[in-house]
């Protein structure tokens, strides 16, 4: 498991713990963030806290990051009862 460090910023003062998680590019989603502070995966100063935590600045932040999941395409053959729809959109 990746470990991500830091200090943080007087900007984020205020900003609850999950929102400052979510928002570390490893993490990206809130679902993910509230996870990994429910399972101790974070600590802020060296000490678990609770997802709704309001962070002061310059504490230290530290998250122990989950691996990568790697997609791998399936072997099995395709047959007639595949149904495809494309959702794609440029609105």
């Amino acid at each position: 498991m990746a470990r991500h460090r830091s200090r943080v910023s007087e900007a984020d003062a205020g900003r609850r713990l999950d929102a400052l998680v979510a928002a570390l590019p490893a993490v990206k989603t809130r679902a993910l963030a509230e996870r990994l502070v429910r399972d101790g995966a974070v600590l802020v100063d060296g000490e678990q806290r609770p997802k709704s935590y309001r962070l002061e600045g310059g504490e230290e932040l530290e998250v122990e990051l989950p691996e990568p999941t790697v997609l791998r395409a399936s072997d099995e053959p395709l047959d007639e009862s595949l149904i495809v729809v494309d959702c794609w959109t440029d609105a």
